[in-house]
């Protein structure tokens, strides 16, 4: 029987905690630390964008395993499972952290934007 490690759960008030960093804006949030936020399998109540500017790391999405390194980006949503393996080199990263709320108001207005008067393919 395969033992498979408990998976935790981080509200984005709980990250930011971690990060000792107060809350930017409502429904979203941006940071450039170097911490890594749990060295367990975690989930977060967020949408997430993260890109990797300097080293390189294993870890696991949704227990898929990667190699991601320096210009990668990732893309998380609530459903992911995260878990980092292993620091290879060194990390910097910026990461954007966002609620379903913030996704949904920002669709909102991008339906507005290229459903309104002007087709998305009249604008670009």
């Amino acid at each position: 029987m395969t033992n498979f490690p408990t998976i935790q759960y981080h509200s984005l008030k709980d990250i930011l905690n971690v990060l000792q960093e107060d809350e930017q804006q409502e429904d979203i949030h941006v940071y450039f630390k170097q911490e890594i936020i749990s060295e367990n399998p975690f989930r977060s109540d967020n949408n997430g964008i993260m890109l990797l500017t300097r080293g390189k790391l294993k870890m696991q999405i949704d227990f898929e395993e990667y190699i991601i390194q320096e210009n990668d980006v990732v893309f998380f949503s609530p459903e992911s499972i995260i878990h980092i393996i292993k620091i290879i080199e060194h990390v910097q990263c910026i990461s954007i952290v966002f609620s379903e709320d913030f996704t949904l108001k920002t669709l909102w207005n991008y339906s507005d934007i290229c459903f309104g008067p002007y087709k998305t393919r009249e604008l670009f």
